[in-house]
């Protein structure tokens, strides 16, 4: 009985933080509603471009942005799609009925959500890398000093 309820107090811990981890994204991803909002105004910005190069260059620089608001987007329902399985995890390990087989079904659905979670993470860290290089390339190109500072 003692372990039983050592086991009840460290799931009712974990979905506390369950908790914790859907403010935290809700919070990242009302943060990247609004700065795609802002993004928005770009378009017209765009369309006062006189020199057609670097116009060409600051409409792929929206387009790798929008794409990576797009990812972002992905990221964000598989995760929250991860906090559910994981509540419904630790729910289940509360019930002393709980069979192996039950267990290991939903330890199966976490992993999985969490291996699309990672790789999303991934496409969208290297869009970020890929939209930061292309604007230093558009500052470069449209000879607006931009000052870089390497954190060492």
């Amino acid at each position: 009985m003692k372990e039983y309820d050592q086991i009840v107090k460290l799931a009712d811990e974990a979905l506390e933080i369950a908790d914790q981890r859907t403010e935290h994204i809700d919070k990242e991803k009302e943060s990247i509603e609004e700065s795609e909002k802002e993004f928005k105004n770009v378009a017209g910005i765009i369309e006062e471009i006189k020199d057609a190069e670097l116009k060409q260059q600051a409409i792929q620089l929206q387009s790798t942005m929008e794409e990576r608001y797009q990812i972002h987007g992905e990221l964000y329902k598989n995760y929250k799609q991860g906090l559910q399985y994981d509540k419904e995890l630790y729910e289940m390990l509360k019930d002393k009925e709980l069979s192996f087989e039950k267990l290991e079904e939903q330890i199966n659905k976490v992993n999985q959500v969490y291996e699309t979670v990672l790789n999303k993470n991934q496409e969208f860290n290297e869009k970020t890398d890929q939209y930061n290089k292309e604007k230093m390339d558009f500052y470069k190109k449209a000879g607006i000093e931009v000052s870089t500072e390497d954190k060492k």
